[in-house]
């Protein structure tokens, strides 16, 4: 038996329309929230019903549009207006660069668009000094 564990405010689009296929894009994402939580210290995506968390993605990304999704099973029950310019962006300007464009390549509403673990560990924001590190430094006590 297999059991999925999905926080709320990290659900994908094409899980909330009701996709029953869970791949390895429903962490990615899941990993692009829990980057922008660590560094806001807020949820990128703070619903409390299925219908807010996609009001609330749909506003940060725009339309849920891209090929597939019109097939998803509940795609055409909800109807959700987006704004001109996704807001996405202007949140994260005050983040580092190379945080926002890992964060936005994470993000992304068409599912085989966002990046995969390999293409992750590669990006400038985990490969740029400073590294992160595992070895902590004390202070000799001498």
């Amino acid at each position: 038996m297999i059991v999925h564990i999905v926080l709320f405010v990290d659900s994908t689009i094409q899980m909330l329309l009701g996709a029953s296929r869970y791949d390895f894009s429903v962490d990615m994402w899941a990993i692009g929230c829990i980057l922008f939580e660590l560094l806001a210290n807020v949820p990128l995506f703070p619903g409390g019903t299925d219908i807010e968390q996609i009001a609330r993605i749909t506003a940060a990304l725009g339309p849920f549009e891209w090929p597939g999704s019109a097939s998803l099973p509940d795609a055409g029950k909800i109807i959700i207006d987006a704004p001109e310019e996704p807001s996405l962006p202007n949140t994260l300007a005050h983040f580092p660069a190379e945080a926002a464009d890992l964060i936005t390549k994470l993000l992304v509403l068409n599912p085989t668009k966002r990046l995969t673990a390999q293409q992750a560990l590669k990006h400038p924001f985990l490969t740029s000094l400073p590294l992160p590190s595992l070895t902590i430094r004390l202070k000799d006590n001498e």
